[in-house]
């Protein structure tokens, strides 16, 4: 068996990972989410939102590498459409959760101005 590129894949997913953590160690060292996100006077990105750009699309590429034949050299993908019918279950399944919690949101309004839960009228 040729473990090469299992090794390579690994390596991918563990460059996007790294890269996403650091992304997050620089918000902390900027001063949190809203100073590090916001593209400066020029309109350039920042570097931590470019590090977890790099990042999430090199751990998209370890997902779909997985569908290489070889990658996993103990998975028998004889039958590919199994993992390729659970991929698509499984993207129909977020994309749908993503849709009725903006929808949620957008009919319900900002969080904010919907109150925090707690009563405001005495008990008794």
């Amino acid at each position: 068996m040729d473990w090469s590129l299992f090794y390579i894949t690994v390596a991918v997913a563990a460059a996007g990972i790294s890269l996403m953590l650091a992304a997050f160690a620089l918000v902390l060292v900027w001063g949190g989410w809203q100073r590090a996100m916001h593209p400066d006077a020029t309109g350039s990105w920042p570097l931590p939102r470019r590090l977890l750009l790099a990042g999430a699309a090199l751990v998209m590429l370890f997902g779909l590498l997985l569908f290489v034949p070889g990658a996993v050299p103990y998975w028998d993908l004889s039958s590919p459409a199994t993992p390729w019918l659970m991929g698509a279950i499984f993207g129909f399944s977020v994309s749908t959760l993503y849709h009725r919690i903006a929808q949620a949101v957008r009919l319900g309004g900002r969080a904010e101005t919907r109150g925090n839960g707690h009563r405001h009228e005495s008990p008794a």
